[in-house]
């Protein structure tokens, strides 16, 4: 099973997870946003892991999530970004429509 992820525009290696919305955010660089969480009205600061069904609506939880790098998290998102980037190879070789 292939898991996607949507890599937000501009940003270095930042997939968002299945089921995840970013909302209202500015989201830095490098930033592992897990399966199922929801991020809304923060600044999430470079190299920052959010963990799985995370709700996170304030700074004050922010300043509490762990980092990203050399979680075993952070190789899993190069996982996702390599998937995405292939799936849609694919989608636009075969002239799927959009």
């Amino acid at each position: 099973m292939t898991r996607l992820s949507m890599v937000l525009p501009g940003l270095e290696i930042t997939p968002v997870g299945v089921k995840s919305a970013v909302l209202d955010s500015k989201i830095g660089n490098n930033v592992v946003i897990r399966l199922g969480s929801i991020v809304t009205g923060v600044e999430i600061p470079d190299n920052t892991l959010i963990p799985i069904s995370s709700v996170i609506t304030n700074q004050a939880q922010v300043a509490n999530l762990p980092s990203a790098i050399e979680s075993p998290s952070q190789n899993l998102n190069q996982g996702d970004l390599l998937n995405s980037q292939a799936l849609t190879k694919a989608y636009n070789d075969a002239g799927v429509e959009k």
